[in-house]
């Protein structure tokens, strides 16, 4: 529903583009993700993408990998043993749903803050909303999921062999 009255990656022109595909119209998922309007789908090709640092603040979008014909996550993300995902989600009509992905190999995989500390919400409905569904995160240091005061629905996901001094799977402070 977004529209991109910009150039690709490889100098194509978008325009009225609901779904973004990466490689395909942008090399990297922060291109693709920067690109992207409220509404629009960030869909990534199956395989194995190394990429971390990837950063969204207030949008409400979908980033998707492919899945196989049973369902499971096509679409690995490795992290090389850094952050893959940091979210920022202040703003009450923000919701960001990541879904059918495997994050493997990284430091902390995704950190969502819920809203900014010099404007605290005054109730979590104040909150933007975080939608983990179809998601392995798997051979991660440091916290898989961590949520900082961001209301969120984690639906079937799975959490292995991931290590963490504390909350290897899923870290979650304040009030949920």
């Amino acid at each position: 529903s977004g529209e991109l009255d910009e150039s690709n990656s490889s100098g194509n022109s978008i325009s009225e583009l609901c779904t973004i595909d990466v490689p395909h119209d942008y090399a990297t998922i922060q291109e693709a993700i920067d690109a992207a309007s409220d509404g629009d789908t960030v869909l990534i090709a199956a395989g194995t993408h190394y990429e971390s640092g990837i950063s969204l603040t207030d949008k409400s979008i979908t980033i998707s990998g492919e899945t196989h014909e049973d369902g499971s996550p096509a679409t690995t993300i490795n992290g090389n043993n850094n952050s893959i995902f940091s979210f920022t989600i202040y703003e009450q009509a923000t919701e960001l749903v990541v879904q059918n992905l495997t994050l493997k190999e990284a430091y902390k995989s995704i950190v969502a803050d819920g809203y900014d500390f010099n404007d605290p919400p005054t109730s979590t409905e104040e909150q933007g909303l975080l939608v983990l569904n179809n998601c392995v995160f798997t051979d991660n240091t440091g916290r898989s999921f961590q949520s900082n005061l961001c209301r969120g629905i984690v639906s079937e996901c799975l959490f292995v062999n991931n290590t963490a001094g504390t909350g290897a799977a899923m870290y979650i402070s304040g009030p949920h």
